[in-house]
């Protein structure tokens, strides 16, 4: 068989390749741009791919493409119906992340909730020092224990999410997209109840038309101006526009994101204004 490995930087360079080299030949890309892609999968029987949108156009000289294998669990980067024409399978890795995520949504609330970055960047500029006053106390630390922690998504990464948030002394409830999901040991809620009484929402759902800008300018109009929004699903499901607004009005309080609309964000992105690191926290989708 012969096996494109068409964005070979995405696992990171401790990954085995060796039990993908016994199945066959191997070809390797660092990346792979929406130009190269039809040429790459030229003459190939499987493609491993991450990040990269793989549509019609994509597949035009994919002439013996059998399988197309996700080195992620969403599979919104590939379009099945353009896959299900050409009789080509699709499959996604799933649960493989679920401690990572579930660990950065973690510290991206204790980020912002303790303001590490701003503390930080004090000490390191020589803020604390002899002639220290000690007027950077001024800026309020929160605590997770006693607020109420909203989860969007309740699959297995928003349950250990609520795990551990429970854990930290949060009242957890949640609210499902799809209305499927079930949990005896937290309160279902509305999106509506759910964002007008959460401190801490974080967003753990899958996209999907059901779920494309599942947050905008009317669901952060709901929010406590004190609350804090985490997204570590994808950065389609929030309107990224109406969050810069959000935040940049008070409307809440604060964002902490891991994936974004445009992966890699592009220069003129509305949130990479914001520099305000007790505002927003933003790390380039390494859940």
């Amino acid at each position: 068989m012969k096996i494109a490995l068409l964005e070979r930087q995405s696992l990171g360079e401790q990954a085995d390749l060796s039990p993908l080299k016994q199945l066959g030949e191997v070809q390797t890309y660092a990346t792979t741009s929406a130009e190269e892609l039809p040429d790459r999968l030229h003459d190939i029987d499987i493609a491993v791919s991450n990040k990269i949108p793989i549509d019609a156009a994509g597949l035009a000289k994919a002439n013996r493409l059998k399988l197309i294998c996700l080195s992620a669990t969403g599979t919104d980067s590939v379009d099945l119906s353009a896959t299900q024409a050409k009789g080509i399978a699709v499959a996604n890795i799933t649960n493989y992340s679920t401690d990572a995520v579930a660990q950065q949504t973690m510290a991206l609330a204790l980020g912002l909730l303790t303001n590490l970055v701003g503390f930080d960047r004090f000490v390191k500029t020589g803020g604390y020092t002899d002639n220290y006053s000690g007027d950077y106390y001024q800026n309020t630390i929160h605590e997770i224990a006693g607020h109420q922690w909203g989860i969007i998504g309740m699959g297995h990464i928003g349950q250990k999410v609520a795990q551990l948030a429970t854990a930290f002394g949060a009242q957890v409830s949640y609210f499902s997209p799809t209305g499927n999901t079930t949990h005896n040991n937290y309160q279902a809620k509305s999106l509506e109840q759910l964002l007008t009484t959460s401190d801490i929402v974080s967003v753990h759902t899958k996209y999907s038309k059901l779920t494309a800008d599942l947050l905008a300018k009317p669901q952060f109009e709901l929010m406590k101006p004190t609350a804090m929004l985490l997204n570590v699903s994808r950065g389609r499901v929030i309107n990224e526009n109406d969050l810069a607004w959000a935040l940049n009005t008070g409307q809440i309080a604060a964002a902490g994101l891991d994936v974004t609309r445009h992966e890699p964000m592009h220069a003129d992105d509305a949130l990479l204004q914001i520099q305000d690191s007790r505002k927003l926290i933003i790390t380039p989708h390494i859940g």
